[in-house]
């Protein structure tokens, strides 16, 4: 993967903003041992019921999506939301399965004693469209993945409705990103930092760029929202770099 444009900073609004708020309880669990839903282990459960939305296939939209389950003391589900999204069907996708388990009373909780949250990561990924023999392999940076964070939930795989795909390489993006943030086009290049980040959510420096341009633009509390998702989500040697 081509390097990312890079960038040393270090913003006050936003350490004075994260100090004040810490916004994942992070608790390290086995997440098998934890859960199971109408007798099956969690990652059963979605493994059986995650769907590829249609929507989001024929917009070849992929990536590694991020959910997280807060439980209770008792178990019980106090809510359900996604850490880094891919779309609004994907998205509601796992929220919904979540809720529903809970709502229909088929879940057992076992082994945790306080607020807990556990972060689920679900890989979705299509064919190739210059060779539908195997999936399109697109750089993640699992180097960065959380240690607290689950093992990934079998990948889905699927074709679009038409048989075709129109699947565009990290690389494209990562040109268009570094050539308008070069130009101080800061709107147009948050587009193609958003797809890449769906794709790459443990990048730290595709967080750290996509940071600054809201920085530029004005837009504080997106800005903020990705420094407290570098803060307290990847907290990563290498964005304690970038921002001392």
């Amino acid at each position: 993967m081509k390097k990312i444009l890079t960038i040393a900073l270090l913003f006050s609004f936003c350490a004075v903003s994260i100090g004040q708020e810490t916004i994942f309880y992070k608790k390290t669990v086995n997440v098998d041992s934890v859960i199971s839903i109408n007798g099956h282990g969690l990652f059963e459960y979605l493994t059986r019921n995650i769907r590829y939305p249609i929507d989001a296939v024929d917009n070849a939209i992929m990536g590694t999506y991020i959910g997280c389950i807060r439980l209770d003391s008792k178990g019980n589900l106090i809510r359900v939301f996604t850490v880094n999204s891919l779309c609004n069907s994907i998205d509601s996708n796992f929220i919904d399965l979540i809720k529903k388990a809970w709502r229909k009373k088929n879940v057992v909780v076992s082994n945790i004693t306080d607020t807990t949250d556990i972060f689920i990561q679900i890989q979705y990924k299509m064919p190739n469209n210059e060779s539908f023999m195997g999936t399109y392999d697109y750089y993640v940076d699992t180097d960065l993945v959380p240690t607290f964070i689950s093992r990934e939930i079998a990948v889905v795989v699927s074709f679009t409705t038409t048989g075709r795909t129109s699947v565009i390489k990290d690389e494209v993006f990562i040109d268009k990103a570094n050539e308008n943030f070069k130009n101080q086009k800061f709107k147009e290049c948050i587009r193609p930092l958003n797809e890449l980040i769906r794709r790459n959510p443990y990048n730290t420096d595709l967080l750290v760029m996509r940071g600054l341009c809201y920085k530029k633009l004005k837009e504080n509390e997106l800005e903020c929202r990705d420094y407290k998702y570098l803060r307290f989500f990847l907290e990563s040697n290498k964005y304690m770099k970038l921002t001392n």
